[in-house]
């Protein structure tokens, strides 16, 4: 490389990223507004590939909310330490405490978020 050029590595992601943030702010209010609707109505009809039950707005909202889903049960598990490892401590033994515990946590949050279904329609 000859001296005093520069090599920027900028990944394709960070570009289509810097696209989307200056086209939304390149209009105003009323315009972004109408553009997030189309957006949206778009993403309500079409599907990723023909073999999708699921439009690519459905896939993305419910990924999102069995995410939210998942740490608030593990959230509400996590609090319940104390007396999983009692009663673990008391059954199995200390040594098992973390284990069953954490396999506890993750099974209940795998459960939770296997029942959550979310479907939108728009006229």
């Amino acid at each position: 490389m000859p001296s005093g050029s520069l090599k920027l590595d900028i990944g394709e992601g960070e570009i289509q990223n810097a696209i989307a943030v200056a086209l939304a702010e390149a209009f105003g209010p009323e315009k972004r507004d109408a553009l997030l609707r189309d957006i949206i109505r778009s993403h309500l009809k079409y599907k990723e590939n023909s073999y999708d039950k699921e439009t690519i707005l459905g896939k993305t909202v419910g990924k999102m909310i069995r995410e939210m889903a998942t740490d608030k049960v593990k959230l509400m598990v996590e609090e319940m330490r104390p007396e999983v490892y009692q009663i673990v401590s008391e059954s199995l033994g200390p040594a098992f405490r973390q284990s069953v515990f954490e396999s506890l946590k993750n099974a209940l949050a795998g459960r939770v978020i296997s029942l959550i279904h979310v479907s939108a329609e728009m006229e």
